[in-house]
């Protein structure tokens, strides 16, 4: 449904950022930042459009720190063998 609200309504940021943040909960940053990026160059001074894609920015430092931590704990297992 909000990818149709993107192509009919081209030119409004919030479609955008509706869109952006239903792909940010399923995990597709790449995606969410630039529709992000989309709705902030329609509408330079939108809080919101910023706010998200700094929630997404920050989602994926913790997804990759996880990632991390995951292969770090995995190392140290296989070291202590």
């Amino acid at each position: 449904a909000y990818h149709e609200l993107v192509k009919l309504q081209p030119k409004v940021a919030e479609a955008y950022i509706n869109l952006g943040t239903v792909l940010k909960q399923q995990l597709r940053f790449d995606e969410a930042l630039a529709l992000f990026d989309q709705a902030i160059s329609l509408k330079p001074r939108s809080a919101e459009a910023f706010f998200n894609k700094g929630n997404v920015l920050m989602d994926q430092c913790v997804v990759s720190l996880n990632i991390v931590k995951f292969w770090l704990k995995q190392w140290i297992r296989k070291a202590k063998i």
